[in-house]
């Protein structure tokens, strides 16, 4: 496998614009949990890319109902804000 000239490569490239690879803004509402709605996203893009297939629109509330806080840093968990 040999390497790629740089000329082959774009200067930069906006994901957006590439047709199923970016799904539509989610609502956090007052949901205290935007690592939840970043982490979702960012899965779903890279799938999509790396599969060459279009993204899967994921659940961030499935990882914030199962998101503990037992030491209630930053919240009590769940929608309240977790760091774990």
């Amino acid at each position: 496998m040999g390497k790629q000239a740089d000329a082959d490569v774009p200067k930069a490239l906006d994901w957006r614009k590439t047709d199923g690879v970016v799904t539509a803004v989610k609502n956090q509402g007052s949901c205290g949990s935007c690592w939840a709605f970043s982490t979702t996203e960012s899965i779903e893009s890279h799938w999509a890319i790396t599969n060459n297939v279009k993204a899967p629109v994921l659940s961030p509330q499935e990882i914030v109902d199962c998101t503990p806080n037992p030491q209630q840093c930053g919240g009590t968990g769940g929608c309240e804000g977790a760091t774990e």
